[in-house]
């Protein structure tokens, strides 16, 4: 069968990697299958950190909408872990509704 966090936690880092060169529509698909991976394996910790990336690459689409409903997730996720994640979608919820005006 395989490791399936393994496989997220690749996925994962792809998907960063490619959202850091810009190349947003590979980036998606990457952090979408570890999103997918990591809830079914109720890895939460890593699962928040996905949704905070994904939240990232939506801004980086220009669709903040979706970028603001990852953050939120990502938020919520991260504050029942206890997760410092929880500071980091905060603030980058901030800016995102900033950014709108």
């Amino acid at each position: 069968m395989g490791d399936r966090r393994g496989e997220g936690a690749a996925l994962h880092s792809l998907g960063v990697a490619l959202l850091e060169q810009s190349q947003l529509a590979r980036a998606l698909e990457k952090l979408q299958l570890a999103l997918k991976i990591f809830q079914e394996v109720e890895s939460q910790s890593e699962e928040a950190q996905t949704l905070a990336d994904l939240s990232v690459l939506y801004w980086e689409l220009e669709d903040k909408q979706a970028a603001i409903d990852y953050c939120n997730c990502a938020y919520v996720l991260a504050k029942k872990l206890d997760l410092s994640l929880a500071d980091e979608c905060q603030e980058l919820r901030q800016q995102i509704l900033e950014s709108q005006s």
